[in-house]
């Protein structure tokens, strides 16, 4: 039962009965997930596995230098890279990367390496030392058109295709 009460900003004037806690309106508007349809795709761009290596490079404040170490990718977009690692990195920490485009089509005109910043969105270890990073490309990798089709290229070449 529900009883009237002094409207307030977020309630709508009522209160579980023998309770002082408002109830709060329901926004018929707001975005809402049905927890038993499949969820839809909500990144920003299409991730796809590649047989790349990257170099990652940290700066680590207790040893005041740069650490570098490899990762291996495990896919890959034009906004950001899953990778597998060595490395020890947090979530917030910025870092940079290098990605080698030795593996495109020598038809394609690319630099040797594309080199920029990243930040580490997240970080699940794996054990024995070895984390799967996923890091979100500064806008030096995210913006360049050079890389945009360095990333169409790969998509291309490793994304399986569908013949109709």
């Amino acid at each position: 039962m529900l009883a009237s009460g002094t409207r307030g900003g977020v309630t709508d004037g009522r209160f579980q009965a023998g309770s002082k806690i408002p109830m709060t309106r329901y926004d018929t508007n707001d975005r809402w997930e049905d927890p038993f349809e499949p969820r839809q795709e909500r990144r920003v761009a299409k991730r796809f596995a590649a047989p790349l290596r990257v170099k990652i490079s940290v700066h680590d404040p207790k040893l005041k230098c740069r650490l570098v170490c490899r990762g291996n990718v495990m896919n890959v977009s034009r906004v950001g890279v899953l990778v597998r690692t060595r490395h020890q990195v947090e979530p917030g920490m910025r870092i940079s990367i290098g990605i080698p485009t030795k593996i495109c089509k020598e038809t394609v005109c690319l630099p040797k390496v594309f080199v920029g910043s990243a930040g580490v969105m997240r970080v699940i270890g794996e054990g024995d030392g070895v984390s799967v990073v996923a890091l979100r490309f500064g806008t030096e990798l995210s913006q360049n058109m050079e890389f945009a089709l360095f990333t169409d290229a790969l998509q291309s070449q490793f994304s399986p295709r569908i013949e109709v």
